[in-house]
């Protein structure tokens, strides 16, 4: 059974992921678009200006983001005693649904909900453009495997740095 704490942090990272999936799907393109308009050569403003580059950089962006607070979390969990295997499966399996789940309706919506959905899904279109389904799946898996990988060792070197925890 889930605990209150439990389910409030997988509540967060499922939030956190739509929001920053919607924020950097639209921010990062619209920063690199105003970037390549200060740029003179043409070369280099094509690279910039590539749906896949694009693309590619909303999800950095939103990786780094989510790095650094599942960081802070995987410390402050380790502290006061709310570490565990269970939450963080539970945390990875949710947040994979929130994500992926839209995707089975993009072949079956109409011109704006498709529109919105294709918005939706930038941050994933650098790995297989056209193929939204494969390319939600594994940059989500991508995701959430480095997710994972940066709690388990916040908790780590929290517990090197503080055994008696």
């Amino acid at each position: 059974m889930l605990t209150f704490d439990q389910l409030k942090f997988i509540v967060k990272f499922c939030v956190l992921t739509v929001v920053l999936n919607i924020g950097c799907g639209i921010l990062v393109p619209l920063l690199m678009d105003v970037m390549t308009n200060v740029v003179a050569d043409n070369s280099v403003q094509s690279v910039l200006a590539s749906d896949e580059l694009q693309s590619f950089c909303a999800w950095i962006v939103m990786l780094a983001f989510m790095c650094w607070v599942i960081w802070e979390d995987g410390k402050r969990n380790t502290a006061y005693g709310r570490f565990d295997l269970f939450s963080s499966i539970m945390c990875c399996a949710a947040m994979f649904l929130v994500y992926f789940f839209p995707v089975l309706f993009i072949d079956h919506a109409t011109d704006t909900p498709k529109l919105l959905l294709m918005q939706y899904f930038v941050t994933c279109k650098w790995v297989n453009g056209s193929d939204y389904t494969s390319a939600v799946i594994i940059a989500e898996v991508i995701l959430i495997a480095l997710l994972m990988t940066v709690y388990f060792v916040s908790h780590a070197i929290y517990l090197k740095k503080h055994p008696d925890v």
